[in-house]
C-alpha cells in the first residue's frame, strides 16, 4: 500500500466529519413561540386564560418555559427564576397547594 492511498481515505473521512460538524452546527433548533404551545398543550394554556392572574397577562408559556424537549434536559422553571422576594416564596413543595398556571385558584 502506497502513502497516498493510505491518506486519501483519512482525508475523506476528516473532511466528511468537518462537514457534518458544521452543517449541524449552522442548522439552528426551529423557535417556538407562545402560539406554538397550545397546538400541543390544549389544557393549560385554557386553565391559564380562566384563572391565571399575571400569569395570563404579564408573562407567557416562553417567559416560564425556556427551552423544551429534547433541546432542554428539563423545561419546567425553577421557583428562584421568577419568585424570590417574599418568604412565602422560600417555601418547599409549593406545587403541593399551588397548581403553576391556576396560582391563585
Amino acid at each position: 500500500m502506497t502513502r497516498c492511498s493510505t491518506i486519501k481515505p483519512v482525508l475523506t473521512l476528516s473532511l466528511f466529519c468537518c462537514i457534518t460538524f458544521f452543517a449541524t452546527t449552522l442548522i439552528a433548533a426551529p423557535t417556538l413561540s407562545k402560539d406554538d404551545c397550545v397546538k400541543c398543550h390544549e389544557t393549560q394554556p385554557a386553565e391559564i386564560k380562566a384563572a391565571g392572574a399575571a400569569h395570563e397577562s404579564k408573562i407567557n408559556c416562553i417567559d416560564c418555559h425556556a427551552g423544551h424537549k429534547p433541546d432542554s434536559r428539563s423545561n419546567i422553571p425553577l421557583r428562584s427564576q421568577c419568585h424570590e422576594a417574599a418568604d412565602h416564596y422560600t417555601l418547599d413543595n409549593c406545587l403541593s397547594c399551588h397548581d403553576p398556571h391556576q396560582p391563585l385558584k
